[in-house]
This record gives C-alpha cells, sequence and structure tokens, in this order.
C-alpha cells in the first residue's frame, strides 16, 4: 500500500468502529481486510483505492436493495464514499468449487443464482446503468495500424453484433453485470461486487464464459463453450443464441476496456474467436 492508501484505510477503520483489521487482498480498484464490528461480528471491509467506488457505485447500491428484499447477495452494513463494510461470508466461492473439481455444479449454482437476482426486485428504485452505456467503449474503439487484421475483424464483428442485439432486446432487468464463479461467495452462493446495470437478462452469464482464469487456453475449446453454453440456458431458460452472442461481445469489451481506446493486441484474442465461432454456431436471427 502507498502512503496515502494506509492513510485512507485507517481513517475508515476509525469511521467504522472496526477492530482487528487484517489483509484479504488487494485488487487494482479496491483494498480488501477482514475485520470485526463494534458488536464482533467478522466483517470485510473493502476500501476503494481512488477514494470512491468508480463503477461499483450503481452495483453497490443494487446489492443494498437486493439485500434489502432477500436476495442471495452478501449483506452491506455500512457504507461511505471511499468504503464498504460487509457480512463476511462462510465457505469457499464457487470459483474455489469450480477448482476442487465441481465444475458443473458450480456453474449450476451459478446460473441458479442468477435466476434468483432476476426473480427479486426486477426493476429496483436505485439508479442503474443501461448496458448500451455500459457497451460504449466497444463503439468508439480505435485499431492501431500494428493490429492483426483478424483481431481488428473480431472487435469489428462484435461491434456489430452489439448493435443488433441492443436492437432486439425485448425485456430487461436490473443486472449484476459481473457474474462469474469469482464473485459467488459462501454456503448457500451470495453474489459480491455487483456493477448494477439495467438490460437483457441474457447479459448476465455472459462474463462467466472467460472465467475462471485460472483455465487458461481450455476456455477456448469449443466443446466447453458449448457446453457451458447448453447449461445457462437450460438452467435460465434464456436464448442459448443471445447468452452466446454477449459472451463475445463482453469478450470483446473487455478487450476494448484494456486497449486504452486504441487497440494492438491482446491475449484474448484467441478466446474472443472461438466465442464468435460460438454464436455464428447459434445465430441470433436464422
Amino acid at each position: 500500500m502507498t502512503q496515502s492508501e494506509t492513510e485512507l484505510v485507517r481513517q475508515e477503520v476509525g469511521r467504522f468502529g472496526l477492530g482487528a483489521p487484517r489483509p484479504l487482498t488487494a485488487t487494482t480498484a479496491a483494498l480488501l481486510f477482514h475485520a470485526r464490528t463494534r458488536t464482533g461480528s467478522p466483517c470485510v471491509l473493502k476500501v476503494y483505492r481512488r477514494g470512491h467506488p468508480g463503477n461499483e457505485r450503481s452495483g453497490i447500491a443494487l446489492m443494498r436493495a437486493w439485500g434489502r428484499a432477500g436476495a442471495p447477495c452478501v449483506p452491506i452494513l455500512a457504507q461511505s464514499e471511499a468504503a464498504i463494510v460487509m457480512a463476511a461470508l462462510p465457505g469457499p466461492s464457487l470459483e474455489t468449487r469450480y477448482r476442487m473439481g465441481d465444475g458443473d455444479a458450480a456453474l449450476q449454482a451459478l446460473a441458479e443464482l442468477a435466476n434468483a437476482l432476476h426473480a427479486t426486485l426486477p426493476n429496483p428504485a436505485v439508479p442503474l446503468v443501461p448496458v448500451s452505456e455500459w457497451c460504449a467503449p466497444l463503439r468508439s474503439l480505435r485499431c492501431d495500424v500494428a493490429c492483426s487484421e483478424r483481431l481488428r475483424a473480431a472487435m469489428r464483428q462484435s461491434a456489430e453484433m452489439l448493435a443488433d442485439l441492443l436492437d432486439s432486446t425485448d425485456q430487461q432487468r436490473a443486472l449484476h453485470g459481473d457474474l462469474h464463479p469469482g464473485n459467488v461467495m459462501g454456503t448457500p452462493p451470495c453474489a459480491i461486487d455487483a456493477k448494477g446495470l439495467w438490460g437483457d437478462p441474457a447479459f448476465e452469464l455472459a462474463n462467466a464464459m472467460r472465467h475462471p482464469k485460472s483455465d487458461g487456453a481450455a476456455l477456448c475449446y469449443p466443446g466447453r463453450i458449448d457446453a457451458r453454453l447448453t447449461l445457462f440456458a437450460r438452467v435460465t431458460g434464456r436464448s442459448r443464441a443471445r447468452i452466446a452472442a454477449w459472451s463475445a461481445m463482453k469478450a470483446a469489451l473487455s478487450i476494448a476496456w484494456r486497449s486504452g481506446e486504441t487497440l494492438v493486441a491482446d491475449p484474448d484474442e484467441d478466446l474472443l474467436c472461438a466465442l464468435l465461432d460460438a454464436a455464428a454456431r447459434d445465430p441470433l436471427r436464422s
């Protein structure tokens, strides 16, 4: 931690009256700590490095609304501009279960969790980010002259697919927006780290096609992609074609975010092309 981050953590620990803070993990956006509330209950403190939640602001509001309605998401105990305090969830993440060989059951639980979230407060009275706005970087991306023609064509195809998806969306829901095995903790499973989007419910599991990252090149195997699409469509009742298309689009969007608005190359090129191939096998309009 930098000196300013250390001071920020100290301020937030004092603000919430937390005891015994211990480092849990760190991401590019936040620092997380095990701690105890004033009453001695275990909790997790999440301090945002930039002093604000950034693109998680809507997600925090959504999780609080979902929590009040009894949805399976982590209880948020307290909040400031720079941090949130969450209840500690007993049990492993779905990603841990997946890596321990319980893959199909973990993915089934993930899809069932998506169903449960969508069934709770489909239109909560909180500000949510439209999926069309969330995906804007994909439409404005420029490709450097050094970008391969394969990646250039894949990104162009993804942007065209996004336009088709948005034009053909006929129902919308409050969405977690970043639902994958690493963002589901505890027993029973509860969602964490929502983004708080509003859009096509078939978008919800798109990012799960890119996780867990520890699977590496296996994420690109056609049989694996098709099996996962089949499972997600069966459990959620959503269109397999739309899940496939949103999955390819989400992979392209992540590439666009990493590019800094001018794309040269990206390690997910093969995965994007594999997901586009899967989407071509299940066309939106056939």
